[in-house]
Protein backbone atom coordinates (compact mmCIF):
# COMPACT_ATOMS: atom_id res chain seq x y z
CA UNK A 1 0.00 0.00 0.00
CA UNK A 2 1.15 3.68 -0.77
CA UNK A 3 -0.26 6.81 0.02
CA UNK A 4 -0.91 9.72 -2.42
CA UNK A 5 -2.52 12.62 -0.80
CA UNK A 6 -5.48 11.23 1.17
CA UNK A 7 -5.94 8.34 -0.69
CA UNK A 8 -5.12 4.88 -0.26
CA UNK A 9 -3.57 3.53 -3.82
CA UNK A 10 -3.35 -0.31 -3.47
CA UNK A 11 -2.68 -2.81 -5.90
CA UNK A 12 -6.37 -3.87 -8.06
CA UNK A 13 -8.64 -5.93 -6.42
CA UNK A 14 -11.70 -7.43 -7.51
CA UNK A 15 -14.76 -6.25 -4.99
CA UNK A 16 -16.03 -9.43 -3.89
CA UNK A 17 -19.27 -10.02 -1.83
CA UNK A 18 -18.85 -10.67 2.28
CA UNK A 19 -15.40 -8.06 1.63
CA UNK A 20 -14.77 -5.36 4.00
CA UNK A 21 -13.76 -2.36 2.35
CA UNK A 22 -13.27 1.45 3.44
CA UNK A 23 -15.99 3.50 1.09
CA UNK A 24 -13.82 6.77 0.13
CA UNK A 25 -15.25 9.60 -1.18
CA UNK A 26 -14.12 11.41 -4.12
CA UNK A 27 -14.01 15.03 -3.40
CA UNK A 28 -11.03 16.73 -2.04
CA UNK A 29 -10.85 19.41 0.83
CA UNK A 30 -8.34 22.26 0.03
CA UNK A 31 -5.50 20.46 1.50
CA UNK A 32 -6.00 17.34 -1.30
CA UNK A 33 -7.63 15.43 2.19
CA UNK A 34 -10.67 12.59 0.41
CA UNK A 35 -12.91 11.09 3.33
CA UNK A 36 -14.19 7.82 4.18
CA UNK A 37 -17.93 6.92 4.82
CA UNK A 38 -17.77 6.72 8.64
CA UNK A 39 -20.76 6.44 11.42
CA UNK A 40 -20.98 8.96 14.62
CA UNK A 41 -23.69 9.52 17.37
CA UNK A 42 -26.69 8.29 17.76
CA UNK A 43 -30.75 8.19 16.68
CA UNK A 44 -33.69 6.89 17.22
CA UNK A 45 -36.58 7.75 15.22
CA UNK A 46 -39.56 6.49 13.23
CA UNK A 47 -39.38 2.94 13.84
CA UNK A 48 -35.43 3.29 12.92
CA UNK A 49 -32.46 3.53 15.19
CA UNK A 50 -28.23 3.38 14.59
CA UNK A 51 -25.79 5.85 13.59
CA UNK A 52 -25.25 9.57 11.77
CA UNK A 53 -23.48 9.12 8.70
CA UNK A 54 -20.33 11.50 7.51
CA UNK A 55 -17.36 11.50 6.10
CA UNK A 56 -13.82 11.18 8.36
CA UNK A 57 -10.77 11.79 7.92
CA UNK A 58 -9.58 8.36 8.50
CA UNK A 59 -10.57 4.90 7.44
CA UNK A 60 -11.17 3.81 10.72
CA UNK A 61 -12.08 6.55 13.01
CA UNK A 62 -13.26 4.28 15.77
CA UNK A 63 -13.48 0.40 15.67
CA UNK A 64 -14.74 -0.18 12.07
CA UNK A 65 -16.70 2.70 12.09
CA UNK A 66 -15.21 3.60 8.64
CA UNK A 67 -15.27 0.05 7.23
CA UNK A 68 -18.07 -1.30 5.41
CA UNK A 69 -19.74 -5.18 4.14
CA UNK A 70 -20.88 -5.50 0.85
CA UNK A 71 -23.63 -7.83 0.89
CA UNK A 72 -26.35 -9.00 -1.86
CA UNK A 73 -29.79 -7.24 -1.66
CA UNK A 74 -31.14 -10.60 -1.88
CA UNK A 75 -29.28 -13.34 -1.08
CA UNK A 76 -28.73 -14.75 -4.92
CA UNK A 77 -24.76 -13.66 -4.64
CA UNK A 78 -22.77 -15.19 -1.93
CA UNK A 79 -19.61 -14.28 -0.33
CA UNK A 80 -16.32 -14.49 -2.42
CA UNK A 81 -19.05 -13.52 -5.83
CA UNK A 82 -17.54 -10.55 -7.98
CA UNK A 83 -19.43 -7.35 -7.63
CA UNK A 84 -20.57 -6.01 -10.91
CA UNK A 85 -21.68 -3.06 -12.26
CA UNK A 86 -25.86 -2.33 -11.57
CA UNK A 87 -25.30 -4.84 -8.70
CA UNK A 88 -27.93 -4.52 -6.28
CA UNK A 89 -26.28 -3.97 -2.55
CA UNK A 90 -26.55 -3.88 1.34
CA UNK A 91 -23.56 -2.06 3.01
CA UNK A 92 -23.31 -2.86 6.65
CA UNK A 93 -21.02 -0.91 8.91
CA UNK A 94 -18.79 -2.80 10.41
CA UNK A 95 -18.29 -0.82 13.80
CA UNK A 96 -17.80 -3.21 17.06
CA UNK A 97 -19.03 -1.33 19.66
CA UNK A 98 -22.99 -1.75 19.01
CA UNK A 99 -25.81 -3.22 17.04
CA UNK A 100 -25.37 -3.87 13.06
CA UNK A 101 -26.74 -1.66 11.02
CA UNK A 102 -26.94 -0.34 7.08
CA UNK A 103 -26.32 2.45 4.89
CA UNK A 104 -29.79 3.78 4.47
CA UNK A 105 -31.78 6.98 2.90
CA UNK A 106 -33.98 8.77 6.10
CA UNK A 107 -36.08 11.07 5.21
CA UNK A 108 -35.89 14.39 3.37
CA UNK A 109 -33.72 16.92 4.09
CA UNK A 110 -34.41 20.04 6.22
CA UNK A 111 -33.07 21.92 3.57
CA UNK A 112 -32.96 21.27 -0.47
CA UNK A 113 -29.01 22.80 -0.88
CA UNK A 114 -27.58 19.99 1.11
CA UNK A 115 -29.28 17.56 -0.83
CA UNK A 116 -32.93 15.54 -1.32
CA UNK A 117 -32.27 13.02 1.22
CA UNK A 118 -30.58 12.46 5.07
CA UNK A 119 -28.47 9.67 5.06
CA UNK A 120 -28.26 6.81 8.31
CA UNK A 121 -27.08 3.91 9.00
CA UNK A 122 -29.96 1.77 10.47
CA UNK A 123 -30.43 -1.39 12.18
CA UNK A 124 -33.22 -3.06 10.00
CA UNK A 125 -31.43 -4.40 6.49
CA UNK A 126 -34.82 -4.91 4.84
CA UNK A 127 -37.24 -1.64 5.53
CA UNK A 128 -39.96 -2.56 2.99
CA UNK A 129 -38.96 0.62 0.71
CA UNK A 130 -35.71 -0.24 -0.61
CA UNK A 131 -34.18 2.45 2.08
CA UNK A 132 -31.25 -0.01 2.16
CA UNK A 133 -30.74 -1.37 -1.13
CA UNK A 134 -27.94 0.65 -3.43
CA UNK A 135 -27.18 0.26 -6.73
CA UNK A 136 -23.41 0.44 -7.77
CA UNK A 137 -23.14 2.08 -11.38
CA UNK A 138 -19.85 2.36 -12.68
CA UNK A 139 -19.62 4.65 -15.60
CA UNK A 140 -18.13 3.35 -19.15
CA UNK A 141 -19.08 -0.18 -17.46
CA UNK A 142 -21.29 -1.90 -19.07
CA UNK A 143 -23.95 -4.02 -16.62
CA UNK A 144 -22.61 -7.30 -15.14
CA UNK A 145 -18.56 -5.90 -15.71
CA UNK A 146 -16.83 -6.86 -12.59
CA UNK A 147 -15.48 -4.51 -10.66
CA UNK A 148 -12.64 -3.65 -8.55
CA UNK A 149 -11.14 -1.46 -6.22
CA UNK A 150 -9.46 1.38 -8.72
CA UNK A 151 -12.90 1.42 -9.85
CA UNK A 152 -14.86 5.18 -9.11
CA UNK A 153 -18.37 4.15 -8.34
CA UNK A 154 -21.50 6.00 -7.98
CA UNK A 155 -24.12 4.72 -5.30
CA UNK A 156 -27.69 5.16 -6.38
CA UNK A 157 -30.56 4.62 -3.24
CA UNK A 158 -33.49 2.38 -4.48
CA UNK A 159 -36.21 4.73 -2.75
CA UNK A 160 -38.26 5.82 -5.10
CA UNK A 161 -38.87 9.44 -4.54
CA UNK A 162 -42.44 11.17 -6.12
CA UNK A 163 -43.55 14.28 -4.90
CA UNK A 164 -44.31 17.64 -6.12
CA UNK A 165 -40.68 18.60 -6.38
CA UNK A 166 -38.79 15.91 -7.39
CA UNK A 167 -39.75 12.54 -8.99
CA UNK A 168 -36.81 9.68 -9.05
CA UNK A 169 -33.78 8.14 -7.47
CA UNK A 170 -31.36 10.00 -5.53
CA UNK A 171 -27.33 9.45 -5.34
CA UNK A 172 -25.01 9.11 -2.38
CA UNK A 173 -23.02 12.39 -2.03
CA UNK A 174 -21.58 14.83 0.24
CA UNK A 175 -22.25 18.58 0.98
CA UNK A 176 -21.15 21.12 3.61
CA UNK A 177 -18.21 20.74 5.98
CA UNK A 178 -18.77 18.53 9.07
CA UNK A 179 -18.75 20.33 12.53
CA UNK A 180 -16.76 17.94 14.35
CA UNK A 181 -12.70 17.87 14.26
CA UNK A 182 -12.68 14.27 13.26
CA UNK A 183 -15.01 14.92 9.71
CA UNK A 184 -14.75 16.23 6.74
CA UNK A 185 -18.03 16.83 4.87
CA UNK A 186 -22.14 15.71 5.43
CA UNK A 187 -23.43 13.30 3.76
CA UNK A 188 -26.90 13.01 1.65
CA UNK A 189 -28.32 11.67 -0.98
CA UNK A 190 -28.35 14.16 -4.33
CA UNK A 191 -30.62 14.20 -7.58
CA UNK A 192 -27.33 13.89 -9.41
CA UNK A 193 -24.70 11.83 -9.55
CA UNK A 194 -22.35 14.36 -10.06
CA UNK A 195 -23.54 17.47 -8.70
CA UNK A 196 -20.66 19.97 -8.06
CA UNK A 197 -18.55 17.97 -11.21
CA UNK A 198 -16.06 17.20 -8.25
CA UNK A 199 -16.26 14.00 -7.11
CA UNK A 200 -18.90 14.52 -3.86
CA UNK A 201 -20.92 11.90 -5.70
CA UNK A 202 -18.06 9.87 -6.68
CA UNK A 203 -16.88 7.25 -4.24
CA UNK A 204 -13.84 4.45 -4.24
CA UNK A 205 -14.16 0.44 -2.45
CA UNK A 206 -10.57 0.81 -0.66
CA UNK A 207 -9.63 -3.45 1.11
CA UNK A 208 -10.37 -2.94 4.44
CA UNK A 209 -6.93 -3.79 5.88
CA UNK A 210 -7.14 -7.46 7.99
CA UNK A 211 -4.31 -6.89 10.15
CA UNK A 212 -2.35 -9.25 11.82
CA UNK A 213 0.01 -7.62 14.80
CA UNK A 214 2.83 -8.67 16.22
CA UNK A 215 5.14 -7.75 18.98
CA UNK A 216 8.32 -7.67 21.24
CA UNK A 217 8.83 -6.33 24.37
CA UNK A 218 12.40 -5.13 23.87
CA UNK A 219 13.06 -3.18 27.34
CA UNK A 220 11.07 -2.80 30.85
CA UNK A 221 12.23 0.44 32.61
CA UNK A 222 12.15 1.33 36.16
CA UNK A 223 10.89 4.18 38.13
CA UNK A 224 13.73 3.14 40.80
CA UNK A 225 13.14 4.20 44.29
CA UNK A 226 14.98 4.26 47.24
CA UNK A 227 14.87 1.44 49.65
CA UNK A 228 12.92 3.62 52.45
CA UNK A 229 10.37 4.54 49.90
CA UNK A 230 9.58 0.89 48.58
CA UNK A 231 9.61 -0.21 52.11
CA UNK A 232 7.02 2.65 53.16
CA UNK A 233 3.49 0.89 54.15
CA UNK A 234 4.45 -2.49 52.69
CA UNK A 235 4.26 -5.82 54.46
CA UNK A 236 7.93 -6.45 54.90
CA UNK A 237 10.06 -9.13 56.91
CA UNK A 238 13.50 -9.35 58.51
CA UNK A 239 14.97 -12.25 59.15
CA UNK A 240 18.93 -12.88 60.26
CA UNK A 241 21.42 -15.02 62.62
CA UNK A 242 23.77 -13.92 65.29
CA UNK A 243 26.78 -16.26 65.56
CA UNK A 244 30.67 -15.93 66.84
CA UNK A 245 33.68 -16.83 65.28
CA UNK A 246 37.07 -17.40 67.57
CA UNK A 247 40.48 -17.01 66.50
CA UNK A 248 42.97 -18.73 69.22
CA UNK A 249 46.14 -18.41 66.98
CA UNK A 250 49.16 -16.20 66.87
CA UNK A 251 47.70 -15.61 63.09
CA UNK A 252 44.86 -13.33 61.39
CA UNK A 253 42.34 -15.66 59.40
CA UNK A 254 39.47 -15.30 57.22
CA UNK A 255 36.21 -17.20 57.32
CA UNK A 256 33.47 -16.52 55.05
CA UNK A 257 29.70 -16.18 56.37
CA UNK A 258 26.55 -16.24 54.56
CA UNK A 259 23.01 -16.09 55.41
CA UNK A 260 20.04 -18.18 53.18
CA UNK A 261 16.39 -18.18 52.54
CA UNK A 262 14.32 -19.13 50.19
CA UNK A 263 11.03 -17.23 49.55
CA UNK A 264 7.78 -17.78 46.99
CA UNK A 265 7.90 -14.25 45.26
CA UNK A 266 5.24 -12.94 43.21
CA UNK A 267 5.33 -10.40 40.63
CA UNK A 268 2.85 -8.67 38.83
CA UNK A 269 3.02 -6.40 35.47
CA UNK A 270 0.23 -4.12 34.90
CA UNK A 271 -0.52 -1.89 31.90
CA UNK A 272 -2.10 1.36 32.35
CA UNK A 273 -2.08 2.38 29.06
CA UNK A 274 -3.68 0.67 25.58
CA UNK A 275 -1.99 -0.36 22.68
CA UNK A 276 -4.11 -2.91 20.89
CA UNK A 277 -6.84 -5.67 22.29
CA UNK A 278 -5.30 -7.98 19.65
CA UNK A 279 -1.55 -7.65 20.22
CA UNK A 280 -0.01 -10.05 22.47
CA UNK A 281 3.49 -8.93 23.32
CA UNK A 282 6.22 -10.97 24.08
CA UNK A 283 9.52 -10.72 25.86
CA UNK A 284 11.89 -11.10 29.07
CA UNK A 285 12.24 -8.61 31.66
CA UNK A 286 14.89 -8.15 34.36
CA UNK A 287 13.26 -7.77 37.56
CA UNK A 288 15.18 -5.64 40.41
CA UNK A 289 16.10 -7.08 43.55
CA UNK A 290 15.82 -10.81 41.98
CA UNK A 291 19.19 -12.89 42.65
CA UNK A 292 21.38 -13.03 39.23
CA UNK A 293 20.55 -16.65 38.34
CA UNK A 294 16.66 -16.22 38.52
CA UNK A 295 17.24 -12.01 36.98
CA UNK A 296 15.12 -12.41 33.83
CA UNK A 297 11.72 -14.04 34.00
CA UNK A 298 9.71 -14.42 30.37
CA UNK A 299 6.19 -12.35 29.85
CA UNK A 300 3.31 -12.34 27.30
CA UNK A 301 0.83 -9.71 27.87
CA UNK A 302 -2.11 -8.76 25.99
CA UNK A 303 -1.65 -5.31 25.67
CA UNK A 304 -5.02 -3.62 26.41
CA UNK A 305 -5.96 -1.32 29.47
CA UNK A 306 -5.67 -2.55 32.80
CA UNK A 307 -4.22 -5.83 31.61
CA UNK A 308 -2.16 -7.74 34.43
CA UNK A 309 0.02 -11.09 34.43
CA UNK A 310 1.63 -12.39 37.56
CA UNK A 311 4.27 -15.02 37.58
CA UNK A 312 5.66 -17.08 41.15
CA UNK A 313 8.64 -18.25 41.58
CA UNK A 314 11.00 -19.13 44.16
CA UNK A 315 13.79 -16.84 45.15
CA UNK A 316 16.76 -17.59 46.86
CA UNK A 317 17.96 -14.62 48.90
CA UNK A 318 21.72 -14.93 49.96
CA UNK A 319 24.34 -12.55 51.41
CA UNK A 320 28.00 -13.36 52.31
CA UNK A 321 30.82 -12.04 53.15
CA UNK A 322 34.36 -12.66 54.10
CA UNK A 323 35.61 -11.76 57.99
CA UNK A 324 39.15 -11.52 59.06
CA UNK A 325 39.29 -12.28 62.93
CA UNK A 326 42.90 -10.93 63.96
CA UNK A 327 44.80 -13.17 66.30
CA UNK A 328 43.58 -13.96 69.52
CA UNK A 329 40.16 -12.10 68.44
CA UNK A 330 36.25 -13.44 68.90
CA UNK A 331 33.95 -11.60 66.31
CA UNK A 332 30.57 -11.29 67.05
CA UNK A 333 28.11 -10.83 63.77
CA UNK A 334 24.67 -10.20 63.06
CA UNK A 335 23.24 -10.85 59.43
CA UNK A 336 20.10 -9.59 58.26
CA UNK A 337 18.07 -9.59 55.29
CA UNK A 338 14.74 -7.15 54.54
CA UNK A 339 12.26 -8.71 52.23
CA UNK A 340 9.00 -6.03 50.84
CA UNK A 341 5.99 -7.32 50.17
CA UNK A 342 3.64 -5.92 47.56
CA UNK A 343 6.15 -3.21 46.66
CA UNK A 344 5.15 -1.17 43.66
CA UNK A 345 7.18 0.58 41.18
CA UNK A 346 6.55 2.48 38.10
CA UNK A 347 7.61 1.16 34.85
CA UNK A 348 7.64 1.87 31.44
CA UNK A 349 7.28 -0.99 28.47
CA UNK A 350 9.56 -0.45 24.97
CA UNK A 351 7.84 -2.35 22.67
CA UNK A 352 8.57 -3.26 18.94
CA UNK A 353 5.60 -3.59 16.67
CA UNK A 354 5.16 -4.26 13.27
CA UNK A 355 2.32 -6.22 11.23
CA UNK A 356 0.43 -7.80 8.36
CA UNK A 357 -1.59 -6.78 6.08
CA UNK A 358 -3.15 -10.06 5.33
CA UNK A 359 -5.25 -9.36 2.06
CA UNK A 360 -1.71 -8.24 0.50
CA UNK A 361 0.30 -10.41 2.73
CA UNK A 362 2.76 -7.59 3.36
CA UNK A 363 4.40 -5.86 6.07
CA UNK A 364 3.06 -2.30 6.74
CA UNK A 365 5.68 0.38 6.62
CA UNK A 366 6.12 2.89 9.43
CA UNK A 367 3.68 5.61 8.25
CA UNK A 368 1.27 2.60 7.79
CA UNK A 369 1.65 1.46 10.95
CA UNK A 370 1.12 4.70 12.78
CA UNK A 371 -2.21 5.33 11.04
CA UNK A 372 -3.21 1.86 11.90
CA UNK A 373 -2.16 1.82 15.34
CA UNK A 374 -3.97 5.49 15.58
CA UNK A 375 -7.30 4.08 14.92
CA UNK A 376 -6.98 2.13 17.86
CA UNK A 377 -7.74 2.91 21.31
CA UNK A 378 -3.87 3.57 21.27
CA UNK A 379 -2.88 6.16 24.43
CA UNK A 380 1.18 5.79 24.76
CA UNK A 381 4.39 7.19 22.84
CA UNK A 382 5.38 6.20 19.16
CA UNK A 383 9.31 7.04 19.09
CA UNK A 384 10.44 8.63 16.39
CA UNK A 385 6.62 9.23 15.02
CA UNK A 386 7.82 12.52 12.73
CA UNK A 387 11.20 11.34 11.93
CA UNK A 388 11.00 11.13 7.72
CA UNK A 389 14.00 8.95 7.90
CA UNK A 390 11.90 6.06 9.73
CA UNK A 391 9.37 5.33 6.16
CA UNK A 392 11.85 2.72 5.21
CA UNK A 393 11.21 0.74 8.05
CA UNK A 394 8.60 -2.10 8.87
CA UNK A 395 8.17 -2.13 12.02
CA UNK A 396 8.06 1.10 15.22
CA UNK A 397 8.84 1.36 18.70
CA UNK A 398 6.04 1.81 21.11
CA UNK A 399 6.36 3.33 24.69
CA UNK A 400 3.38 2.42 27.24
CA UNK A 401 3.36 2.93 31.07
CA UNK A 402 2.62 0.60 33.58
CA UNK A 403 3.33 -0.46 37.32
CA UNK A 404 5.27 -3.21 38.42
CA UNK A 405 4.39 -5.05 41.71
CA UNK A 406 6.58 -7.52 43.73
CA UNK A 407 8.25 -9.48 46.40
CA UNK A 408 11.91 -7.90 46.91
CA UNK A 409 14.49 -8.14 49.03
CA UNK A 410 17.45 -6.14 48.08
CA UNK A 411 18.89 -4.26 51.15
CA UNK A 412 20.85 -6.35 53.87
CA UNK A 413 23.39 -5.60 56.18
CA UNK A 414 26.29 -7.38 58.76
CA UNK A 415 27.14 -5.86 61.55
CA UNK A 416 30.62 -6.90 63.09
CA UNK A 417 31.37 -6.68 66.98
CA UNK A 418 34.93 -7.49 67.71
CA UNK A 419 36.61 -8.26 71.48
CA UNK A 420 39.85 -9.14 72.71
CA UNK A 421 40.44 -12.90 74.16
CA UNK A 422 43.18 -14.32 76.12
CA UNK A 423 45.85 -16.37 74.36
CA UNK A 424 45.76 -20.74 75.36
CA UNK A 425 48.69 -21.21 77.80
CA UNK A 426 50.51 -24.56 77.02
CA UNK A 427 52.74 -25.89 80.02
CA UNK A 428 56.08 -26.92 78.72
CA UNK A 429 56.71 -30.61 78.50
Amino acid sequence: MKHERGVDVMEKVTLKYGGRYNVQNQYADRNGNKGYLDVYGGFKAGGHQGWGVTTAKSSNRDSGTGSWRVLSQNGTKKAGDPVCSNDLILLQNQYTGGAVTYLMQYGLTDDPKKGVLEVKAGGDAKTGDNATIWKVICDGKEPGTELSSQDVVHLENQYLISNSSYSGYTYLDTYGSATETDFLFDVYTNKSPDRAKQGTGSWVFVPAPLIKWTSEILDVKFNKKDWDDILAGKKRESFGQIASISNNSPATVEQTVSLTKQEMASFEFSMDQTLSGSVTATGSVGVPGVASAEASVSISLALAFGQRWVEQTMKTYEISQTVQIKAYESVDYFMKVEIADDARMEIQYVIKVSATDLLTNRKLVVSDLVREIRYTAFDGTIVGEDTDARDGLDFITVILNGSFLGTWGVRSDIVLTGKKIEPAITSPG
